[in-house]
């Protein structure tokens, strides 16, 4: 599990301090829950169509591209007792992605919603199988950074 990923830490974020801290909010993100990425590249590894050999395809929904600040809102609804907080620290990055390709080539769409990724990972939590969303072994740069003493 990672948790150094923005549903992720929104999710958890929410659920275990009450509250969704969004740096920006204006900045574009594309969502794909890992089911869906993983049924993606079965397809693509199991194509015969030699014409779509050598490309390159985004993997994903045009529908599923959100603003930071759409799915704090988003998360909210599922977890009401959290408060939405606007940091001073902005995060410019921006992506906004076109998945046009794959759905018209492979005739690919995600099956899985935004909706459904917030769900799993609060699901982790009411569980207990994730107890402290902050544990270093759920960021990659941070424990990469630790096993490597530096």
């Amino acid at each position: 599990m990672r948790f150094d990923l923005v549903l992720n830490t929104m999710v958890g974020s929410a659920t275990q301090a009450n509250e969704i801290i969004i740096n920006g909010g204006d900045q574009w993100r594309p969502f794909l829950h890992v089911d869906d990425a993983a049924d993606a590249y079965i397809k693509l590894l199991e194509n015969r169509n030699e014409k779509l050999n050598g490309q390159v395809y985004n993997i994903g929904a045009n529908s599923q591209n959100f603003q930071i600040k759409e799915l704090a809102y988003k998360i909210k609804k599922f977890i009401p007792k959290s408060k939405i907080k606007f940091s001073k620290n902005f995060d410019n990055r921006s992506y906004k992605v076109n998945f046009d390709k794959i759905k018209k080539d492979l005739k690919w769409e995600p099956s899985k919603k935004i909706e459904e990724g917030i769900v799993s990972v609060m699901r982790l939590f009411k569980t207990g199988k994730v107890k402290n969303f902050r544990d270093i072994n759920y960021y990659n740069i941070k424990r990469l950074i630790s096993h490597l003493n530096i």
